[in-house]
């Protein structure tokens, strides 16, 4: 995959929408295509959930780490970081 940005997929298992391994098919594609890619699953996000719970836990000023982030947001802040 010649030239392919590096991708990180977020999928949750609760979405009826897209359901995971849709997701998770994708995953393997891209790796098959050697794109650098990542996969992250989620128990209990639904389709949306990742957007509308996109924030800052307690609203504080931002510290260094993510830690101050809904947990997927903070997993997406760490794979940037790698």
């Amino acid at each position: 995959a010649f030239n392919s940005p590096p991708t990180v997929l977020m999928a949750g298992c609760a979405d009826i929408t897209v359901p995971w391994h849709e997701s998770a098919d994708f995953y393997w594609k891209l790796q098959d295509a050697g794109v650098s890619s990542r996969l992250l699953l989620y128990l209990k996000e639904g389709h949306v959930d990742f957007v509308l719970n996109w924030n800052e836990k307690g609203g504080a000023k931002m510290p260094a780490e993510a830690d101050h982030l809904e947990p997927y947001a903070r997993d997406f802040v760490r794979v940037l970081k790698d």
